[in-house]
C-alpha cells in the first residue's frame, strides 16, 4: 500500500479515536451497581465494619441520591459543623462582609501633644484581628502628634454576650489552642505563645517570653537550665486567669520550646496589648486599662476592617480554625437577631437552613466549629445542603473555602494519586470516636497541571459532579485507619464521577 494511503488511514483512525474518546471515558467509569457494590465492600470490611457509618451521595446533574447508608440517622459531625456555619454566614452576611474594630474617644486634642479624654477600643468580633491592625489605629494618634493620653483605655466587647465557649466543651479543652474563647475583642486568635529558652548556664532558671506581651501574663518559673545535651521537657499549666506555672528543664544551647495556651478575659487582654503598643509607639497612657461601654456622643478616631468574609471562611474551612467559626456564629447572632451569643447565632442559622431546605430534618447546633459533642446532623441533611449551594450566588466563595485533596489545607497529605488529586473539595472533621469528610467530587472542567497556591490550586476547578457526606461515629480503631477507609470511598466516587 502506498505510503500516502497509509498516512490517510492513520489520520482517519486518529480522528475516529478522538471523536470516540468521550464514550470510551464514560465506559471506563463505574455503573451505579458497581458503585454500590464497592462502597458496601468497604463498609463491610475493617475498620468500618465495627463503626457506625452514615453516607449520602447526591448526583448534582439531577439531584438523585445514588448511594446511602444510615443517611437519615443523627451523627456527631465534628468539624463538618463548619460547613453549616460557612453556608449560613455567606447566605446571611454575604461574602463581602467585613469585621470592624474601632477606636473612639470622648475627649479632644489640645494642640500640645496631649489628648484629654478616654480612649475606647470597640470590637465587632474580628476573628483575624492582629497587632498589625491595632497599629493602624495607633498610627492615627501618632499622625495627630499625640504623645500623652490623659485618660483611661476602655475595652468595649458588648457586641457579643453569653458564654465564651460552647455549652458542651470539655473542661480539659479550655487551655488548648484549638478551643480559644470567643470575644468581640479577640487578638491573635486569643492565644498567647510562651517561648522557653535556656538560661545563661546549667542550673540557672530558664528564660521565657510571652507573645503577645501583656502585663496580664505572669509566670511562676520553676523551669531550670540543664547541661548541654540533656533530655528536655517543659510544661505550662494555668494557675488562674492568665497566671501560669512553667516547669521542667531545657538543655543549654537548645532551641526555644514554644507553648501555645488560651488567654482568659480576652477583651481585657486585647486592650492591655494595645496599651503596651501605645507605650512602644511613644504615647504615654496616664489612666488604667479596663472594660467599659462606649458612651453616647463618643467620637470615632480610627477604624480597621478585616479581609472579606469569603477569605476568612477559607481560613476557617481549609485549616479547620475553631476560633474563626465561633466568632462567625456569634456575629451571625449579632447581625441577624441583635444578640451576639451562640444561641441566637444558632437560631439564625437554623432559620436560614429551613428556608433553603424546607422539610429536611435540621441539625442540632451547639456551636459553630463542631467541638461540642452535642452537635448532631444526618448525612442526608449535609449532602442536601451541599447539593443546594451550587445554585446560590455565593457558591464560588463556598467552594473556594474547602480544602482540595492533595493540594492544601487539611487534605494536603490525602488524595495524592493522579486519580484523586484535585478532585475532592471537602471538609474534614475529627473528635474522639467521630471522623467525618463531606464535600464534592469534581467533574469535567478542572484544569490539570496547575501549580498549587495557598488559596485555590485551580483557577478553573470545574463543576461538582457529586455532593457527599461521610460521617463515622463509635469506632475504636485508630483514626488514621478511618480516614484511609474514607479515602477509599472517595476513590470509588471519583471513578463513578469520571466523565460527569
Amino acid at each position: 500500500m502506498p505510503s500516502r494511503y497509509r498516512r490517510s488511514l492513520l489520520v482517519v483512525f486518529c480522528l475516529a479515536l478522538v471523536l470516540a474518546w468521550p464514550k470510551i471515558v464514560a465506559a471506563a467509569s463505574l455503573s451505579q451497581a458497581e458503585l454500590t457494590g464497592q462502597i458496601n465492600a468497604i463498609l463491610n470490611s475493617a475498620p468500618l465494619s465495627k463503626a457506625r457509618v452514615g453516607i449520602s451521595v447526591v448526583r448534582l446533574s439531577d439531584g438523585q441520591q445514588v448511594f446511602e447508608n444510615k443517611s437519615d440517622e443523627a451523627f456527631i459531625p465534628a468539624s463538618n459543623q463548619k460547613l453549616v456555619t460557612a453556608a449560613a454566614a455567606l447566605g446571611l452576611l454575604g461574602p463581602d462582609f467585613r469585621f470592624r474594630t474601632l477606636l473612639y474617644s470622648n475627649g479632644s486634642f489640645d494642640g500640645s501633644k496631649n489628648f484629654r479624654g478616654n480612649l475606647y477600643l470597640k470590637g465587632y468580633g474580628d476573628p483575624t484581628l492582629a497587632r498589625s491592625d491595632l497599629a493602624v489605629l495607633i498610627q492615627v494618634l501618632k499622625d495627630h502628634g499625640v504623645r500623652t493620653v490623659i485618660g483611661d483605655l476602655l475595652a468595649d466587647d458588648s457586641y457579643f454576650s453569653g458564654p465564651e465557649f460552647g455549652p458542651g466543651w470539655l473542661l480539659e479543652y479550655r487551655d488548648k489552642y484549638y478551643s480559644a474563647p470567643a470575644s468581640a475583642l479577640s487578638l491573635e486568635g486569643n492565644v498567647v505563645k510562651i517561648s522557653v529558652s535556656p538560661g545563661a548556664r546549667a542550673g540557672a532558671k530558664a528564660n521565657w517570653q510571652a507573645d503577645p506581651g501583656s502585663p496580664l501574663v505572669s509566670i511562676e518559673n520553676d523551669c531550670v537550665t540543664a547541661k548541654r545535651g540533656a533530655r528536655c521537657w517543659t510544661s505550662l499549666t494555668r494557675i488562674s486567669g492568665n497566671a501560669f506555672r512553667l516547669g521542667g528543664r531545657i538543655a543549654a544551647g537548645h532551641a526555644p520550646i514554644v507553648h501555645v495556651i488560651t488567654v482568659e478575659n480576652a477583651s481585657l487582654f486585647t486592650a492591655s496589648v494595645f496599651a503596651e503598643m501605645l507605650k512602644a509607639a511613644g504615647i504615654s497612657l496616664k489612666g488604667p486599662t479596663h472594660l467599659g461601654r462606649l458612651p453616647r456622643g463618643a467620637i470615632l478616631l480610627a477604624s480597621d476592617s478585616s479581609s472579606p468574609l469569603s477569605e476568612i471562611l477559607a481560613e476557617m474551612n481549609k485549616d479547620s480554625d475553631n476560633h474563626v467559626a465561633e466568632q462567625v456564629l456569634r456575629t451571625i447572632g449579632a447581625e441577624i437577631r441583635a444578640v451576639g451569643d451562640y444561641l441566637d447565632g444558632a437560631q439564625a442559622v437554623s432559620d436560614y437552613l429551613n428556608s433553603l431546605l424546607p422539610g429536611v430534618q435540621l441539625p442540632v447546633i451547639r456551636d459553630g466549629c463542631g467541638l461540642d459533642r452535642g452537635n448532631s446532623l444526618s448525612p442526608h441533611f449535609l449532602a442536601a445542603l451541599l447539593a443546594r449551594l451550587p445554585s446560590l450566588p455565593h457558591w464560588q466563595s463556598f467552594l473556594n473555602s474547602l480544602a482540595i485533596g492533595g493540594e492544601d489545607g487539611t487534605l494536603k497529605r490525602r488524595f495524592k494519586s493522579s486519580a484523586t488529586r484535585g478532585k475532592i473539595h471537602a471538609k474534614t472533621g475529627t473528635l474522639t470516636s467521630a471522623c467525618s469528610l463531606s464535600g464534592y467530587v469534581m467533574g469535567k472542567g478542572k484544569r490539570e497541571g496547575t501549580s498549587p497556591s495557598p488559596t485555590n490550586s485551580f483557577t478553573d476547578p470545574g463543576r461538582p459532579a457529586l455532593a457527599f457526606s461521610i460521617l463515622v461515629n463509635d469506632f475504636t480503631s485508630p483514626v488514621t485507619s478511618i480516614r484511609q477507609a474514607e479515602d477509599k470511598i472517595c476513590e470509588v466516587l471519583c471513578e463513578y464521577g469520571e466523565g460527569m
